[in-house]
């Protein structure tokens, strides 16, 4: 059981996190060589030769997928134009 936890110890922080806390105010920073995320004292960098595909919906949220089964989610009423074109571009550059 022990071994049990331990293993999955991420997830149910994960799950914990999201019951207290269901949102979170980020800034997202779209430089030419990396997405960097920041949200309260942590730092996310997402460098763009790693974006692996770009997936955007009906209601207008992209999720942006990185290596190691990263995702990041992000509405489109949060970017720019600007920003919205870059991200598709990186993709298409790779």
């Amino acid at each position: 059981m022990l071994i049990f936890l331990i293993c999955w110890r991420g997830f149910f922080f994960g799950i914990l996190s999201i019951c207290l806390r269901p949102t979170d105010e980020s800034d997202l920073i779209v430089a030419n060589d990396q997405l960097t995320i920041r949200s309260g004292r942590f730092r996310y960098i997402h460098p763009w030769n790693t974006l692996r595909k770009i997936v955007c919906d009906n209601q207008k949220i992209w999720l942006l997928y990185f290596p190691r089964g990263k995702g990041v989610l992000i509405p489109e009423s949060r970017m720019s134009a600007e920003q919205a074109q870059f991200i598709q571009q990186q993709l298409k550059r790779k």
